[in-house]
């Protein structure tokens, strides 16, 4: 889930320009133009999001516009627009850079934070992990900027994992946990208040408002302080602590409502901890396309179970790697089955029945040229699986246990993922 939050993000931030521009925040509303073009051609024609052609073409509007651009002499104050422009043009270490410069001068600014985040992406994006540690050891979020910190965190410590080992990753997110000082329930339900009354206006009712703003403020921080604790729940797993681990998680668990968002996240993160090395839980399949038989009968073989929906950007994202993965291994003993449930909607079609919208995947299928099977079942099959969030894959082993799991999709963390497949179907 939180790799899900954290790709939507940076890709929504990272668009470019016009030619040779000196005006940064005139170039982004360009490429904004164009991403907002291509969304709205998709819908009026009812036809999948080209998202990869869509950012190519703000990649080369970006290149275009940074032609002869010197990071060293563009006016530090407007970091933020150049910071994107340079990033979606791939020139990663100016965009660092600008924000660099603009830090120098103005440390103690309001949105110094976000600044630093925005080096600290930098740092991750070019594999720089001591940088990445030193700057998100200089930052302390503050009230809302502490509500993303530690997802954000829990995301980019897979880098000081990969690079220096679990042990010196569990060391940064506790520091960094300890830096986080989070709003009060009653500060952060104001703000929610305030954004419900401006919405709704002259329909705003305070009275129902409040409780719902209340409840939606002690969720979002308990969100906040849950991504630390599961992040140092799964590294004390990897370091063979795996009790010590699952022990912290539910202690925090307990300490949430039984009926909070949060509480059902944690449950499943739970459920996640405690299935690698177990018999991979039977998938109750009511139909689907390309004949899926069940687990028992892919026994010898590695399995990759792919939960999915068909209004799901990452889940869409991650089919080409996918495909390329089957294809290059299928005949090696991989196997990939699609499994997804009902909405009740397909694109702007709403409430439509089970029969119409199983009907509708046949198209989705065709459009995305899906080689594997897919299943159609229960919401019981998400839940046994852990799932709560989307694109999520559980790796299933010859023997018919569960080997690991995965939770959201990037490029750059598929080709680990490749690696762990290769390995396993060799083992």
């Amino acid at each position: 889930m939180r790799k899900l939050a954290l790709t939507l993000v940076f890709g929504a931030l990272f668009v470019g320009a016009f030619a040779q521009t000196s005006d940064p925040v005139a170039a982004l509303n360009e490429v904004v133009a164009i991403q907002t073009k291509a969304l709205s051609d998709a819908r009026a024609q009812n036809k999948p999001y080209d998202a990869v052609g869509t950012a190519a073409a703000m990649k080369a509007k970006a290149t275009e516009a940074l032609t002869g651009v010197d990071v060293e002499k563009v006016d530090p104050m407007q970091w933020s627009a150049w910071s994107r422009l340079f990033t979606m043009a791939e020139r990663t270490k100016d965009a660092c850079r600008i924000c660099e410069r603009y830090l120098a001068a103005n440390g103690n600014a309001p949105d110094a934070h976000r600044a630093r985040m925005t080096m600290a992406s930098s740092c991750f994006a070019l594999g720089e992990d001591h940088m990445l540690a030193m700057v998100l050891k200089e930052t302390k979020p503050v009230g809302m900027d502490a509500l993303g910190f530690g997802s954000t965190v829990a995301y980019y410590s897979e880098l000081i994992e990969e690079k220096q080992g679990a042990e010196a990753a569990l060391k940064l997110i506790e520091e960094l946990e300890s830096r986080a000082s989070y709003p009060t329930v009653d500060e952060y339900s104001q703000t929610i208040l305030a954004q419900m009354k401006a919405q709704q206006k002259e329909n705003f009712k305070e009275d129902e408002a409040k409780p719902l703003a209340r409840s939606r403020a002690m969720g979002s921080i308990d969100a906040a302080k849950w991504a630390f604790v599961e992040r140092k729940s799964e590294l004390l797993g990897t370091l063979g602590r795996k009790d010590e681990g699952k022990a912290m998680a539910k202690k925090f668990i307990d300490s949430l409502d039984a009926a909070s968002t949060v509480r059902r996240t944690a449950d499943g993160a739970m459920k996640r901890m405690e299935l690698p090395g177990m018999m991979a839980p039977a998938l109750s399949i009511e139909r689907g396309y390309g004949g899926f038989e069940g687990l028992e009968k892919l026994k010898g073989k590695v399995v990759i179970v792919d939960f999915f929906a068909h209004w799901c950007g990452p889940c869409i994202a991650s089919f080409p790697d996918m495909k390329k993965l089957y294809s290059d291994f299928k005949g090696q003993g991989l196997e990939i089955v699609g499994v997804t449930t009902y909405y009740g909607y397909y694109k702007q079609e709403r409430e439509l029945s089970k029969d119409a919208e199983f009907a509708k995947m046949g198209d989705f299928i065709k459009d995305y040229d899906l080689p594997w099977p897919v299943a159609y079942g229960p919401r019981e099959n998400f839940s046994a699986y852990g799932v709560t969030g989307i694109p999520h894959v559980a790796v299933i082993d010859k023997e018919g246990k569960v080997h690991h799991m995965k939770v959201g999709y990037s490029a750059a963390s598929f080709a680990k993922f490749r690696e762990d497949i290769e390995k396993l179907l060799k083992g």
